[in-house]
């Protein structure tokens, strides 16, 4: 044995623990044996802190692990490591590395780190200081398929299929007093509590349930300038385009145009269609134009009127003050008082309305702002 050549040994394939080799011990000058256990066992490569490369080849790749002994980095398929781990799948186009980050992954087509767990576990990345090993992370949630991000050693916001989301329900802000987002676009928004804006411009329809609170208001840029008071008097109240008013609501407003088509549909019978220059019994309905310019006359009113009939009269010549009208009642009072009247006002012109035995005709108008008791 010890004088065979170790070309002519038989080969070992695979070496067992036990398996020793000779080994010459320098400090001894001698050659001595050392198991396979005991060779890899404690083994301290480099320790005397040479700047030494080493490299271990693999089946394809010549630098599947290299150590930079003098820089202290490691690469792994890259024999120059840009930071203290640098992995390389194939080899970037110019790139640009952030040295002062412990670790780089590099491909030129997708670089990417893989965490693989069983299902229905969770992947997660921990972020740590002195004071705690997970005071902020990233965790992927096989179960439900959701990412949490975690600040604060807490879960504060989920990111599921569609849905981003608080872990806990009104506990998260988006954004501060002091630091706020720019712009938002959103196709629908649902806010059950307070909307505080400066300013609030919608576009387009704005459903509001609840209180709508607010200092001023401004209507297609004109400024609205009446009171709550004010405006509380439309309250239950409903506007209606109604010209013939048939509805008689005491709660519905008429706009204008039905306002208007209402009152010259009632007043165009006030249209006089008679003139008179002498003595005249009027009927129910007549409108007299009266000219008394040639001397004064009376127009007697009906002898048996109707509740709601009218008789107008008006100053045709301006000359009621010189030469009087004359109305005389027929038996039937006028404005309650068993008198005839005598109107000495010119420009005057009334109208009379009978109710009833009792109160007579009524004064009905005075075109001209005339107290009735000065005519």
């Amino acid at each position: 044995m010890a004088d065979s050549k170790i070309s002519a040994l038989t080969a070992l394939t695979t070496a067992a623990a036990a398996d020793v080799l000779p080994i010459v011990d320098t400090s001894a000058t001698a050659t001595k044996k050392i198991t396979i256990t005991d060779l890899f066992t404690g083994t301290v490569f480099n320790e005397d802190g040479d700047s030494v490369d080493t490299r271990f080849e693999g089946n394809t790749k010549q630098d599947l692990l290299f150590i930079d002994g003098s820089a202290d980095k490691v690469g792994i398929n890259f024999d120059s490591p840009a930071l203290r781990l640098h992995v390389v799948n194939d080899e970037a186009s110019s790139p640009v590395y952030a040295t002062t980050q412990c670790a780089v992954f590099e491909d030129d087509n997708r670089p990417g780190i893989q965490i693989v767990g069983s299902a229905n576990n969770i992947g997660l990345i921990d972020f740590g200081d002195n004071a705690a090993s997970n005071v902020g992370g990233i965790v992927y949630k096989h179960a439900s398929d959701s990412f949490a991000f975690v600040a604060a050693g807490d879960e504060q916001v989920s990111i599921s299929n569609g849905v981003l989301a608080p872990i806990t329900d009104s506990d998260v802000d988006l954004g501060t007093t002091s630091l706020r987002f720019k712009d938002t676009f959103v196709d629908s928004i649902t806010v059950t509590g307070e909307v505080d804006a400066a300013s609030l411009d919608i576009s387009g329809n704005a459903d509001i349930d609840g209180t709508l609170e607010t200092d001023a208001l401004s209507i297609n840029g004109t400024a609205v300038t009446s009171n709550a008071a004010e405006l509380n008097i439309l309250d239950g109240k409903s506007f209606v385009d109604e010209d013939d008013m048939s509805s008689n609501s005491a709660t519905a407003i008429a706009s204008q145009q039905s306002i208007k088509a209402y009152v010259d549909s009632t007043t165009s019978d006030i249209n006089y269609n008679l003139t008179k220059t002498a003595n005249y019994t009027a009927v129910a309905g007549d409108r007299i134009l009266c000219d008394t310019s040639g001397g004064a006359f009376t127009i007697t009113l009906p002898a048996s009127p109707n509740a709601g009939d009218k008789v107008h009269v008006l100053d045709a010549a301006a000359s009621f003050d010189n030469n009087n009208l004359t109305i005389a009642r027929n038996s039937k009072k006028i404005q309650g008082a068993t008198a005839d009247l005598t109107i000495t006002t010119e420009n005057t012109g009334i109208g009379l309305v009978f109710y009833n035995d009792t109160y007579g005709w009524r004064i009905l108008v005075d075109a001209y702002g005339v107290d009735p008791t000065e005519l």
